[in-house]
Parts: C-alpha cells; sequence; structure tokens
C-alpha cells in the first residue's frame, strides 16, 4: 500500500494507538484548514501553517506505517522459521514412529518365542521329575496344599484366669476345712476325761462385747468417696503436662450464675507462658475476655457462626500476655444457639490445629448443650469453690454423664483469685 500510494487509513495498520492519534489530529487540522480557506487566501500565513502541519502528520503516519511493515515482515519470518522447525520436528517424528513400529513387531515376535520355550522348559521339567520319581521311591516332590493362613490369637492361651481362679478358691476351702477340723479334733476330750464347761458370760459382758462389735461394723461400713480437689496450679501443671492429647479445655462454673471466665483467664494465662493459647467465651460467659482484650468491641464466634466475619476479624490479643482471645461476639446469642451453627465444629477443630491449647470459658453446667460442649473439648475443669463434698461430687457426675472424658475440679480460694485478675484488668 505504502509503495502504490494507496491510503493506509482502511487497513488494519489503524490498530496502531500512534497511527490513530495522529489521524485524530490530521483530520482536525483539514476541518480547520476547510473553516479557514472560507474566509482566507492561500497565500495567508493560517493557511500556509495549517497544510505544513497536515503535510507533516502525513509523513509521520507513513512513517509509522513504514515501521509496522517492517515488524510485519520480521513477524512472517519468524513464523515461516517456526513452521520450517514443525516440519523438520514432525518429519523426525513420523521416522521415529516408523522405527517404533517395527521395533513393536519385533518385540512381540521375541516375547512369543519366550513364552514357547518357557512352556517347553516345564514340560521337560515335568518330564524330568516323573522320570526320577519312577527311579527313587525317596524322591517324590511332598503333596502339600496350603489350607488356610494362622492368624495370631488376641487371646493368650495360658494361663487361664478363670480355671486358676477356681482352683486357687477349691485348694484355699480344702486348706482351711482341714485346718479346722484338726484344731476341732485337738480341742476334743482325751481319755473320757469330762470337761468343765465355762460359765455363761453375764450381762455386762454381753453389752461390752455388743458394743465392741457395733463399733467395728461401724468403722467397716464404706463411706462416700470424696472427689480430689485440686488448685489452680495444680490444674495448670495437668494440663501443661499432658502431652496435648486433648487440645480443647472446657472451664465450667459448678453453681448458676458463678463467672468462671476470670479462672478461664488465669489458666489461659499460665498456659500461654510457653505455648501457643487462645482463649474461647461461649455466650455469656466472657466478661473476663471482653474486660482484658485489647479490642473489646470486635466481632466473635456469634458472627463467624453467621459468616459475618472470619478469624482475622474475631481474635485479638490479651493487654497483658501472649495470649489469643475470642469473645462470643455483639450479636446476642447464647452458647446454645452458637454450638448448632453448622460449621462450628470445623471451626473449633481449626483453632486445636492452629494452637497448643484451646481453653472454652463455657460458663454454668446447666443446660441441654452439655453433650455439644463435651463434643467439642473432651476434658473439662468444673470449678467448685466453696460447695460441699456431695455438691462438687454432683457436679463432676452431671459432666461425665454429658460425655466428658476427664474431668479436674478445681476447688479452694477461686473466687480470690479472680477478683483480683479483675481488679489487675
Amino acid at each position: 500500500m505504502l509503495k502504490s500510494g494507496d491510503p493506509i487509513e482502511s487497513s488494519d495498520v489503524l490498530n496502531s494507538e500512534l497511527i490513530r492519534r495522529l489521524s485524530e489530529q490530521r483530520v482536525t487540522l483539514r476541518a480547520q484548514l476547510a473553516e479557514q480557506s472560507s474566509t482566507l487566501l492561500d497565500n495567508h500565513p493560517r493557511i500556509k501553517e495549517l497544510k505544513a502541519q497536515i503535510a507533516d502528520l502525513d509523513g509521520q503516519i507513513k512513517q509509522e506505517a513504514a515501521t509496522q511493515a517492517r515488524s510485519f515482515e520480521n513477524d512472517a519470518k519468524l513464523a515461516s522459521a517456526r513452521l520450517d522447525s514443525q516440519m523438520a520436528s514432525l518429519d523426525q517424528l513420523k521416522s521415529q514412529a516408523a522405527t517404533t513400529n517395527v521395533d513393536d513387531v519385533q518385540l512381540r515376535e521375541l516375547e512369543r518365542d519366550a513364552k514357547s520355550q518357557r512352556d517347553l522348559l516345564e514340560n521337560y521339567l515335568a518330564k524330568y521329575r516323573e522320570a526320577t520319581s519312577r527311579e527313587t521311591a525317596n524322591s517324590a516332590p511332598a503333596d502339600a496344599r496350603v489350607i488356610s493362613q494362622a492368624t495370631v490369637s488376641n487371646v493368650p492361651a495360658y494361663p487361664k484366669k478363670v480355671p486358676a481362679v477356681l482352683i486357687a478358691t477349691l485348694t484355699t476351702l480344702v486348706i482351711a476345712i482341714g485346718f479346722v477340723l484338726t484344731k476341732e479334733l485337738l480341742a476334743a476330750p482325751m481319755g473320757g476325761v469330762p470337761v468343765r464347761q465355762a460359765p455363761p458370760p453375764s450381762e455386762e459382758v454381753t453389752s461390752r462385747v455388743t458394743a465392741a462389735l457395733n463399733a467395728i461394723r461401724h468403722k467397716s461400713a464404706p463411706q462416700p468417696a470424696r472427689v480430689a480437689v485440686n488448685s489452680l496450679d495444680d490444674v495448670t501443671d495437668i494440663l501443661r503436662h499432658d502431652g496435648g492429647a486433648d487440645r480443647c479445655v472446657a472451664v465450667f462454673g459448678a453453681a448458676q450464675g458463678m463467672d468462671a471466665s476470670w479462672t478461664a483467664l488465669k489458666i489461659a494465662r499460665a498456659l500461654a507462658a510457653n505455648a501457643r493459647v487462645v482463649l474461647v467465651g461461649l455466650g455469656a460467659a466472657d466478661s473476663a475476655i471482653r474486660a482484658t482484650s485489647s479490642e473489646p468491641s470486635a466481632t466473635g464466634l456469634a458472627e463467624l457462626a453467621a459468616k459475618t466475619a472470619s478469624f482475622r476479624d474475631i481474635i485479638t490479643k490479651d493487654r497483658q500476655s501472649s495470649l489469643h482471645l475470642i469473645s462470643s461476639g455483639q450479636m446476642p446469642t447464647d452458647r446454645g444457639e452458637i454450638l448448632v451453627a453448622p460449621s462450628m465444629a470445623t471451626n473449633f477443630d481449626a483453632l486445636a490445629r492452629g494452637y497448643d491449647r484451646v481453653v472454652i470459658a463455657a460458663g454454668a453446667i446447666f443446660g441441654p448443650d452439655l453433650e455439644a460442649i463435651a463434643a467439642i473439648a473432651p476434658h473439662a475443669v468444673v470449678v467448685a469453690g466453696n460447695l460441699t463434698d456431695a455438691g462438687t461430687a454432683s457436679a463432676r457426675q452431671r459432666l461425665l454423664d454429658a460425655g466428658f472424658a476427664d474431668v479436674t475440679v478445681l476447688g479452694g480460694s477461686f473466687a480470690d483469685s479472680a477478683a483480683e485478675t479483675a481488679a489487675a484488668a
């Protein structure tokens, strides 16, 4: 087109941004030239200036078109070289395919030959064994088959516990009977000599004996077992040295309305001294978390369950330690509504994988949602405070019945420790 002098505006060269801008400028200048030519003569300086600018733009457009033409020629040469290379590769692959087909035919032929030779060898070996067995009677091969594979028994074959216990019981009984008979025979009168009978005991002696027997019975009567009550240091030591078998642990208050979140905060801070720990509040049991969090107004589990927040939004830091905190959230939701969320079990599993220990401030031990908490945190710590032995045992049994695998009782002056923590916060 450049050689023939045809206009290049109608070709694909207009895809060039520079040529498009130059053409637009030339159109603008031609419009101005037409407007000025209506009032000015050809020799007017303004008319000459516009014509010179239009000629300059024409030259720039032709120069850019020439550059585009050279670029197209280079691309064509490169494409031609790639085509030649691809055709050469195709020819090479065709020759390789032809050679491979010949090799495959030879391979299959060799495999058939090897199979026939192997069958012939096995036939000769069978005939040789038959001939050898006919010549020597002891050389016949053993006719054996595997009926079934033996399995290792899970029950010990010896000693038998039940027969051993029965034999020991019978032996002890026989020895005791022999001992009693021998004692009676030795105590019998010898030579027909009459034995003087002892006088009957008096009423005073009888009453003393009866009182002694009653005292013995009272002392031997079974007493109700007391629940082991641990201190705060004992509980943290138990959790610190359990090997992380149960990464999630739930802290409950044994009495209605008991705020155990401050005790859970102290346990979590103690564990965070040498591990990565997060303290999570369920429902209303997050007062300590909100009081010590660096961001008290942050979202929490309720927003995570509603999928309006992520872990990055709900995790905050404790102002006095390296402990991480997660509140129940800004939405008015109790712990039962949070636990029934479809993704809550997966969220707690993700926390257990990301932290060395997850401490849950779970509130009081009352409510139908204890089984759901037990599914998340198999280990429980119940803050008994000043409850009696019967109340402590009842609280511990309630958690065991709910499905918790292990329940540790925390007693003593937990209320004083919680008050000190709250004052410090």
